[in-house]
């Protein structure tokens, strides 16, 4: 009886963290989105997009960087250190301009936010 009771507690505590690392990851996930949009807000003056439609149109036409990070999102909590990713990323340049580099370093921010 107390091995079975011992059992049970040890399942029900795996699942509560499997449950607490996958609402951290779908948090992540939802600041990752929100700072994705805010990212066509353009650094001199320029306005974010201002209706539904075009930010459905920003958003379809960098389908594969927001594949990338719902993988990395669903993943990397349970696999990869993400934060080398973005690490690695900088440093190689895979972000363009400097508005893709203040994003990426929003995103690393949120993320690290998120573990803690």
């Amino acid at each position: 009886m107390m091995k079975e009771n011992y059992r049970l507690r040890y399942l029900l505590e795996l699942i509560i963290y499997l449950i607490y690392l996958q609402l951290r990851a779908v948090f992540s996930f939802i600041v990752f989105i929100v700072m994705f949009i805010c990212k066509n807000i353009k650094i001199k003056g320029e306005k974010r997009p201002d209706n539904y439609i075009q930010v459905l149109n920003f958003l379809n036409s960098n389908k594969k960087i927001i594949i990338e990070h719902i993988l990395l999102c669903f993943i990397a909590p349970y696999t990869i250190p993400w934060y080398l990713i973005h690490i690695y990323s900088l440093i190689h340049g895979y972000f363009k301009t400097f508005n893709e580099l203040c994003f990426s370093f929003l995103v690393l921010f949120a993320k690290i936010i998120t573990v803690f």
